[in-house]
């Protein structure tokens, strides 16, 4: 701390921090961490005057010099998950999946072990789960939720720590017994529940692990301050969990933590590029608390993949009957899997055309408009009238709304309840998707259809928002490429036009919502990996320079008068840097042999104490292992 410059330990031998920030009083070290001296907490008295005061020469700035880490240790790059996810390694069987980071603290306190994190959460009876009951996400308000017994405060979800033997059994390296016989049932329940307990039922007997973080409440994504929610430092690092938003995100929108596509490639013609999807909740506060932890699949087909569950206006699919004369709703070219649950979902199709997706997601402006025939359909769309490309002809065209209805379960419900808990629109990047159906985007006001021309086999029209292909010569097209007909009751669209979307067949898209950590979630870090010397030593010196350089002798940014000091940076932990003259007189030899650090300073003195004089001079670094680098920097007076 500012205030602890002489780095006085605490009862336990850690430091502890001060809220004094300037250096005006003496230094100390504050055990209740209230900010100020008290009774007991020892003190440097610069003025031997047995009382805690004011400094002789206050200062109210600290000194902070940058560095490198040596070129050849390693650390897990906290800004790539998967580097994150092979150095915190998550248990297969884990429902949230948050943000998981770490930092380095003190490289002084650095070395191996294997530490087990776990999640510890109360149970809402009433949260959403799989068929087997609720995830235990949290009891985060009294008013929406059914705690289970055994919690003993509401709020989010705890995090433990603790040292283990294997990664097997996850077998505690240090326990200590409790005697629980005359707790209560819930205090019962809530050491039972602790990560990596052992209960004695017969001697009602307790063995806890020696926990390094012992109940270290999570933050939620949507607190001010969920980013400087940090563990307790322990062996020179801290590590941080970043749970679900407590409240639903602004705008209703999902917060997407991942996502997979069956085409993963990133070029212009990929599916990455042709498609925009946006997924909402749908449900309201209450539903919300029940935390819906769900991943989805979007299976896109050529043609029908699915048929929606409901139809709205339904009036428009009065027209589409099958062969048995049955009336049905709209076809969709995809169907959505709740992958958590291993069930379809049920799909709501609001028909309302391609505009109105727009409108309701408050993408675009819409304008002031006199007039507009509302019951003939018509919105109004940047100032003007339209009747919506798509609208009520029971077919689905990009940008339309989708209702995911799904059967979800909860310990007071395992038989299921449907419940609709997202809506979503999936968006076209029209540019991208007239490439992939092979026409040219500026063609496409010479594309429409109309009524009664000719046109060629294969030939591609636009309407109503999608792109339609002839499947046979039509010497006058009557029917339009949108509506579905069957003349030989076979159950298949006898149209002569079919549909193109911005997919092949057997495309898929992953959609992974950030989830909320859920009691029992655990993660194993091997602390080894912290550190780790890099065994390729080829490009261990690519990065070694000299700063400054050149070095100015009497440039006012130097150090305190009279401390010349020149650095070398970004070197190997172990190697030796060798200085000439650039006549070839040897000047001095400095041996650099740190584990972590990978910087090395120079007073700018010979062997023999003497500083040099100004000129060019060379350097060689050089490893254990053979490694070399020459060259050269400049001292001016």
């Amino acid at each position: 701390s500012p205030s602890n410059p002489d780095h006085f330990t605490g009862i336990n031998g850690m430091g502890y921090p001060s809220f004094e920030t300037p250096k005006l009083k003496e230094s100390f070290s504050d055990y209740n961490v209230n900010g100020t001296w008290d009774e007991g907490e020892p003190f440097t008295d610069e003025n031997d005057d047995d009382i805690w005061n004011d400094r002789i020469n206050p200062i109210n700035s600290i000194t902070i010099i940058p560095g490198y880490f040596a070129s050849n240790i390693i650390f897990p790059n906290k800004e790539s998950d998967d580097e994150i996810d092979k150095f915190i390694v998550g248990d297969s069987l884990n429902v949230g999946n948050g943000f998981r980071s770490y930092r380095v603290v003190n490289t002084d306190e650095l070395g191996s072990g294997l530490i087990r994190f776990v999640i510890d959460a109360c149970l809402d009876r009433n949260g959403y789960g799989d068929q087997s009951g609720s995830f235990a996400t949290g009891c985060s308000n009294e008013a929406q939720v059914d705690c289970a017994p055994g919690c003993l405060e509401l709020g989010p979800p705890s995090v433990y720590a603790y040292e283990i033997k294997d990664t097997v059994n996850f077998t505690p390296m240090y326990t200590s017994d409790i005697l629980i016989s005359g707790f209560s049932i819930d205090s019962i329940l809530f050491y039972i529940g602790l990560p990596g307990v052992e209960f004695n039922n017969t001697d009602s007997i307790v063995t806890l692990p020696n926990y390094i973080v012992e109940n270290h409440k999570l933050t939620y994504l949507d607190d001010p301050n969920y980013s400087a929610n940090w563990t307790e430092w322990f062996n020179g690092v801290q590590f941080r969990f970043d749970n679900g938003s407590e409240l639903i995100p602004g705008g209703n929108n999902v917060i997407i933590r991942d996502f997979e596509l069956s085409d993963t490639s990133r070029a212009d013609t990929s599916l990455y590029n042709r498609l925009h999807g946006i997924l909402k909740y749908k449900a309201n506060l209450t539903e919300y608390y029940s935390r819906p932890n769900y991943t989805y699949k979007i299976e896109f087909s050529t043609t029908s993949n699915d048929t929606a569950y409901r139809t709205a206006p339904s009036s428009g699919c009065n027209d589409q009957i099958d062969g048995n004369g049955d009336e049905f709703n709209t076809l969709l070219p995809f169907k959505v899997i709740n992958l958590t649950l291993d069930q379809d979902v049920l799909l709501w199709h609001f028909d309302k055309g391609v505009e109105q997706g727009y409108v309701d997601y408050g993408e675009i402006y819409v304008g002031v408009c006199d007039g507009c025939d509302i019951l003939g359909g018509e919105i109004c769309f940047k100032g003007d009238c339209i009747l919506p490309e798509g609208k009520s002809n029971c077919k689905w065209e990009h940008n339309e709304v989708l209702h995911f209805t799904d059967i979800v379960y909860t310990d007071n419900n395992l038989s299921g309840d449907n419940v609709k808990l997202f809506q979503s629109k999936l968006d076209f990047n029209f540019e991208e998707y007239a490439k992939f159906v092979g026409v040219e985007f500026n063609s496409i006001s010479s594309r429409l259809w109309e009524n009664g021309n000719a046109y060629e086999l294969g030939y591609i029209v636009y309407h109503e928002g999608m792109f339609y292909k002839a499947n046979e010569e039509l010497q006058s097209s009557q029917d339009p490429p949108d509506i579905w007909f069957d003349d030989d009751g076979d159950n298949l669209n006898d149209n002569s036009w079919q549909i193109l979307y911005p997919w092949r067949e057997g495309d898929y898209l992953i959609i992974e919502p950030y989830k909320w950590f859920a009691d029992g979630d655990s993660w194993v870090v091997d602390l080894a990996q912290l550190g780790e010397e890099d065994k390729k030593d080829n490009d261990d010196l690519d990065g070694v320079k000299v700063v400054p350089n050149p070095y100015m002798v009497q440039s006012r940014f130097n150090e305190d008068p009279g401390s010349h000091l020149l650095r070398f940076v970004r070197l190997p932990n172990i190697c030796d840097i060798s200085i000439y003259t650039v006549t070839g007189e040897f000047v001095r030899k400095i041996t650099h042999d740190d584990p972590y650090d990978g910087n090395e300073w120079w007073d700018l003195k010979n062997g023999k104490g003497e500083f040099i004089a100004p000129g060019l001079y060379i350097y060689v670094v050089e490893t254990p292992g053979g490694e070399k680098l020459i060259d050269k920097f400049a001292v001016v007076r």
